[in-house]
């Protein structure tokens, strides 16, 4: 798999296309091995699948340069938190954890490089523009040891899942 940057090329293999109601795209990459389709219900005929497709490459380009042979488990971290103005994931590359945007057109272009302090707190480093270096990201888990809230900066999230299912509190 490539390392360094990608960008879509015409050397790539692509195919789109669609009906009413559904948008495909399909890239293939021979030299890496990669193939990434999506299917999207939607009444454009490419205008959704080529964008998902060519993201989906960012991020697997970004997991790459990433990655490391750490073996330090940072899945007490990660997951995918909402609140009323919006979601943020916190993910694992390689040793290292990131703050980013599932919502933004690229979620790899303006991460937030995130420190582990203890078992329930990260401090921001590197960022994006929103976030604010220095500060501590908080988690609160319940007696399972499961993350219940995460306050970073300002705002409080819950898991995605949680705050969809409006068990939580805001």
């Amino acid at each position: 798999m490539n390392v360094s940057p990608r960008t879509i090329s015409d050397s790539d293999r692509r195919h789109g296309g669609g009906f009413p109601g559904q948008s495909t795209r399909t890239l293939i990459d021979p030299d890496d091995q990669l193939v990434v389709v999506v299917f999207s219900n939607t009444s454009a005929s490419d205008a959704l699948a080529a964008p998902l497709a060519e993201t989906t490459v960012k991020i697997l380009d970004f997991a790459l340069r990433h990655a490391s042979d750490s073996r330090t488990s940072l899945s007490g971290f990660t997951g995918r938190f909402a609140n009323a103005w919006g979601v943020a994931d916190i993910a694992a590359f390689g040793g290292t954890l990131k703050a980013l945007s599932p919502e933004a057109d690229n979620p790899v272009d303006r991460v937030t490089d995130l420190q582990v302090i203890d078992a329930n707190t990260l401090r921001i480093g590197d960022t994006n523009g929103y976030g604010s270096a220095g500060e501590s990201v908080i988690y609160e888990r319940d007696s399972a040891a499961q993350i219940t809230r995460v306050r970073i900066g300002g705002s409080t999230f819950q898991p995605a899942d949680t705050f969809r299912e409006g068990a939580g509190t805001p």
